[in-house]
């Protein structure tokens, strides 16, 4: 292990020396389909963080560029966006590309389904994107909101605050978590703990369904989710600036106020940004009435600062979260304002990036220190928590993307994860622990005219120390695990608007410390656990079959997916009981499980002013051995809505109003741990607009959300069992943008 050890870290930090060569250039013009320039287009090479506009003309130029091979994305309001992969290894490129009008939006191009930003339609897995627009008009309470109407993701929640994704029937520490691409790193299996992330800095979301651990490793096994929140594009010809948006959101559900500001600029070579956050929330209101000690506040902030040169681009981030979450008692008598307990969750992260744009490769060197305290105090007279848990987080990874001709292209990686996690509460629910991951990775692509094959292998090996604990009487000890993962890929492209697309991934997921060693009550489930030391990684193949259809008013997608796991982890009912919390014990056991299911999803321009949506998701998951239903299955779910774009007027540009039925059918498959639900619709209305003031724009977006005041149980709602969902909510989100310096000032 240490010379493995050693081996990677002079891996890492040998690319960052490779040579480059910058000779090419593209140019080009982009033109409707009446042959009419278009202006203002973006052109964006994503994996090289560069971009320009075209003149009035529709004429652009990107040089120089280095000779290789890039995926190229063109896109403007109201049109279809085109990408284009772009040979650069046998000399200058000059393009001519046709955009048509579109009201849909259409994403082209993902950066976390591959080792590198590509075609979306070139991708064999199941890949969602929400852009930094669609998230600005609906951004929740907590970062995960934003994805409960995605296809085949639901969310697991313990109140406005506490939101786990949930892809295809896996939550907890079967999804990973990214921040830029890197794995966030919290205690994901705890009931209570949700991602660190500000719900305020998100610029785009991708998540990826289906078995990811080629590319994220151990606890990819469900999919990946990644939020972006800095994507700074290098505007060739563009001159510097400084400004921001003061962006404000209001709940009346539970009073809540949220606020943040963001800025930005540059000089010359040199981009920055900042964000502050604040955010204060009361008691959530049921149709019967308030939840007491539901409330929570935040303070967060980042800034980045980017050196952008032809040849490199080196960044620095810093971010921080901080946020005290009540915890409502699941028994009503005891919610009081002397028994207030609440949850802190403090979480840092520094992130650092070279991207050396090189030939005959590309070169990116990531490293991130994360530290993540998670504590629970009993009231708010308590000074001492119950429950502390720290977990410091190292880690370095390489990438070289390499071009072999115009058709071939891949990845060979190396990454190494240091982990520490301590216990420092009255009350251990795990012991203290050194853990350390070092993976492997080659990836490969061959694009024929018509098809796209892709596949990849990948090598894990983990070793945890663990600490000695009297309390949960654990002894010193040692454990390793090793794992070949794998996938491949292809989609055809039958025609132009029609393509179909298979893929078949290996993952695998080493047990945490928390199911290897727990022993003691854990507050969120109310459920004392028993950690169980003999128990394997899990295993799991999955297969994905997708049609798709996209053209410039319809978009529609298809996708089944079958999912075998070997050895899955789950939660047993024992006859006993705690005799200190009066709490039944469950222990921690293995079994072969199965999980299938369907996703479509449609969008229709009906005409230029009316949109409509739906969407269904069907997941079913059983455990093998004793032939009962998986724990935490979303039901049957079918999403309806339209979207009304109207003309423009002296006041307000780009006006809508959406209507969307969410329906939810009975699920009676359930756990023997869990309790059936009833179905149940619920209407939300959505508008905004855009009001010109000087030369900007303020946006507002608005939402009146259940409409009806609907009284319902979500399934996946851990406090189900005691409350009900929340009632009728208006929401408000104000965005004001100013420029403190012009692009007319003289920065020097």
């Amino acid at each position: 292990m240490k010379h493995l050890y050693h081996t990677a870290i002079f891996f890492i930090f040998i690319t960052a020396f490779i040579g480059t060569a910058y000779t090419q250039s593209l140019t080009g013009k982009i033109v409707d389909e009446q042959g009419v320039p278009l202006e203002a287009v973006s052109v964006i090479i994503l994996s090289l963080e560069m971009g320009t506009i075209t003149n009035n003309d529709g004429v652009f130029k990107l040089s120089p560029l280095p000779t290789a091979i890039f995926t190229v994305e063109f896109s403007r309001t109201g049109l279809k966006k085109v990408s284009k992969s772009i040979d650069l290894t046998h000399g200058d490129v000059s393009l001519d590309i046709i955009m048509q009008e579109s009201p849909l939006e259409l994403p082209t191009v993902t950066i976390t389904a591959k080792p590198q930003p590509s075609d979306i339609g070139n991708i064999a897995q199941a890949v969602s994107i929400i852009d930094e627009k669609q998230i600005e008009a609906t951004r929740g309470q907590s970062i995960m909101s934003t994805l409960q109407n995605l296809p085949g993701v639901s969310l697991l929640q313990s109140g406005p605050f506490g939101s786990k994704p949930v892809i295809r029937g896996l939550s907890f520490h079967r999804i990973v978590v990214l921040e830029n691409g890197f794995r966030h790193e919290t205690q994901q299996w705890d009931e209570d703990d949700s991602p660190g992330i500000d719900a305020f800095n998100a610029n785009r979301i991708e998540v990826v369904r289906g078995p990811s651990s080629l590319l994220f490793g151990s606890d990819a096994l469900g999919g990946v989710v990644n939020v972006v929140t800095s994507e700074t594009i290098d505007k060739i010809d563009s001159e510097p600036v400084f400004g921001g948006l003061v962006t404000i959101n209001g709940f009346s559900n539970n009073r809540q106020v949220a606020g943040n500001v963001s800025m930005h600029g540059g000089v010359r070579s040199m981009r920055y940004n900042g964000s502050l956050t604040l955010r204060n929330a009361g008691n959530l209101s049921t149709p019967t009435g308030p939840i007491e000690n539901s409330g929570a506040e935040e303070l967060n902030g980042s800034g980045s600062i980017t050196y952008i040169t032809r040849p490199a681009h080196i960044g620095v981030t810093y971010s921080r979260f901080n946020q005290k979450k009540y915890l409502p008692s699941l028994f009503k008598e005891e919610n009081t304002e002397e028994n207030q307990s609440y949850q802190k969750t403090h979480h840092k992260q520094f992130q650092f990036l070279y991207m050396g744009k090189t030939f005959p490769t590309k070169v990116e060197i990531f490293g991130s220190w994360q530290n993540n305290d998670a504590s629970e105090y009993e009231d708010r007279h308590t000074d001492f928590p119950e429950i502390r848990l720290v977990l410091n987080t190292l880690n370095l990874s390489t990438k070289l993307h390499h071009s072999l001709s115009s058709r071939t292209s891949g990845t060979i990686g190396l990454s190494i994860e240091n982990q520490r996690n301590e216990t420092l509460g009255e009350e251990p629910l795990i012991p203290n622990y050194n853990q350390l991951n070092i993976a492997g990775v080659v990836y490969e692509e061959l694009n024929l005219t018509d098809l796209n094959f892709s596949a990849g292998l990948r090598f894990d090996t983990r070793k945890i120390q663990v600490g000695e604990n009297k309390i949960l009487h654990v002894q010193n000890q040692t454990r390793s695990f090793k794992a070949f993962t794998g996938t491949a890929g292809i989609v055809w492209h039958v025609s132009s608007p029609l393509s179909f697309a298979l893929n078949i991934a290996r993952g695998w997921r080493a047990p945490l410390a928390q199911e290897l060693f727990v022993n003691g009550l854990e507050e969120g489930s109310v459920r004392f656990k028993i950690g169980n030391p003999n128990l394997k990684p899990e295993e799991s193949i999955g297969i994905d079959l997708s049609t798709r259809y996209t053209q410039s008013h319809v978009q529609a997608a298809i996708t089944a997916f079958y999912h075998f796991m070997d050895r899955y982890i789950y939660l047993s009912p024992t006859s006993e009981i705690d005799s200190a919390s009066g709490a039944k014990k469950y222990e921690h056991r293995q079994t072969n499980a199965t999980l299938n299911g369907y996703e479509f999803a449609l969008e229709i321009a009906a005409t230029d002013w009316l949109i409509l949506n739906g969407g269904l998701d069907i997941v079913l998951g059983k455990n093998n051995e004793t032939n009962t239903w998986l724990p935490f299955l979303p039901p049957v779910r079918l999403i309806v809505g339209s979207r009304w774009d109207f003309p423009n007027l002296s006041f307000l540009f780009e006006p809508y109003v959406s209507l969307q039925s969410k329906n939810m059918f009975p699920q009676n498959r359930v756990d023997p741990l869990e309790s059936p639900t009833p179905g149940y619709s619920t209407f939300d209305l959505s508008f905004g607009g855009e009001i010109p003031l000087c030369s900007k724009r303020i946006r507002i977006n608005g939402a009146i959300e259940n409409i009806f005041n609907k009284s319902y149980h979500d399934h996946l709602n851990l406090y189900k069992e005691y409350f009900l969902n929340p009632g009728i909510n208006v929401t408000l989100r104000l965005s004001v943008p100013f420029t403190i310096i012009s692009a007319q000032n003289d920065l020097e």
